[in-house]
């Protein structure tokens, strides 16, 4: 048996506005949802916190349609002349719409918090299929997450409710009839970090081999990721393509809470005048108009002795893709080719 065992911090990147391409991996999770392992501590986790997710990333927006109300000095025109009052006019009626088109923005945005709260979102529609299927703790597992969070173990943090810890010792029930489980979460209490390779806690990893030594465990903090490779060995009709996993894999390298960063991310092709090509972007377009994805990159450029992570890849690559305003990576491809770059 093969499981997915995903954080509830994985799901509530769905009500992140910010990420529409993540959204794109929420038809794959429903499709293999019978190979999700999901508990009621999961679903709590995104009932609690869903609401607030999707309202700070709106933020972003209504700060962006913003507008300053401006008005030139009309005095200071020439004799005869009425262009400073003509652009005033103009700039006045532009406010105007601005302002309506606001409200009317607002109006929306009301409408769909409501939804969410409501739980009539289509994510939440969606992933009420996953509900459905939740587990319940027993009173042995709730002693054992207890238990586990006073002497410190992970998962699960000293301050948080009691809720990854049970999931946790939920999952250790089934642990001895699975063959591969794939964890998934941005919690790095699961996990650490070293050149884009995770490596799971020791208390957690052991947990999991004393109950099944033959247990294959991998490790991600990307979605994106764990679905490819779980495609691998459990096909998924609805996976997206090889260059959209890409493009979701880099929106995944910016944290769900960091909405500055992501507002960085998406506004960074108003900000063209402040990058510069370098030769290492040459040498990854050149990579990528031969067919090799970003993994492959990374595996290159090691064997050459020029470490370059996959995140650092990722984002040079979105960086690129927004400078020459390419769809797609075939499509960024073209274009350099056409300018002569590579």
């Amino acid at each position: 048996m093969n499981i997915l065992y995903i954080d509830a911090n994985i799901f509530l990147g769905f009500y992140n506005s910010n990420r529409p391409e993540f959204k794109k991996l929420l038809d794959s999770i429903i499709e293999v949802k019978d190979k999700v392992f999901f508990t009621e501590q999961f679903k709590y986790e995104i009932d609690r916190n869903k609401l607030n997710v999707f309202k700070q990333s709106i933020d972003n927006y209504i700060k962006q349609v913003s507008i300053v109300n401006t008005i030139l000095p009309e005095h200071l025109d020439k004799d005869n002349s009425s262009k400073l009052i003509s652009w005033n006019s103009s700039r006045k009626e532009l406010e105007i719409q601005i302002k309506n088109s606001n409200n009317e923005l607002l109006q929306i945005l009301n409408e769909t918090l409501q939804n969410v709260s409501s739980s009539e979102d289509n994510v939440s529609k969606a992933l009420s299929l996953l509900y459905n299927t939740s587990k319940k703790a027993s009173i042995d597992n709730l002693n054992k997450a207890r238990l586990r969070k006073e002497i410190g173990n992970p998962p699960g943090k000293k301050n948080d409710p009691l809720g990854d810890q049970l999931s946790w010792e939920m999952l250790l029930n089934i642990v001895p009839n699975v063959n591969r489980v794939w964890i998934v979460s941005k919690d790095q209490d699961y996990y650490t970090e070293n050149k884009d390779i995770l490596y799971l806690n020791p208390i957690l990893k052991n947990d999991l081999i004393q109950l099944n030594p033959n247990i294959e465990i991998k490790v991600f903090n990307k979605l994106s990721q764990a679905l490819r490779d779980f495609n691998d060995l459990e096909s998924i009709i609805s996976i997206p393509s090889k260059n959209e996993l890409e493009l979701i894999s880099i929106s995944e390298s910016f944290e769900p809470n960091n909405y500055d960063n992501m507002r960085d991310f998406r506004i960074i092709n108003d900000q063209r005048e402040d990058f510069n090509i370098d030769a290492k972007d040459i040498e990854i377009l050149k990579l990528l108009a031969n067919g090799n994805n970003t993994s492959e990159i990374k595996e290159i450029l090691n064997n050459k002795g020029e470490y370059l992570s996959l995140s650092g890849i990722e984002k040079k690559v979105a960086k690129l893709k927004f400078f020459f305003d390419a769809n797609n990576t075939i499509h960024l491809v073209s274009i350099t080719k056409d300018m002569g770059i590579i």
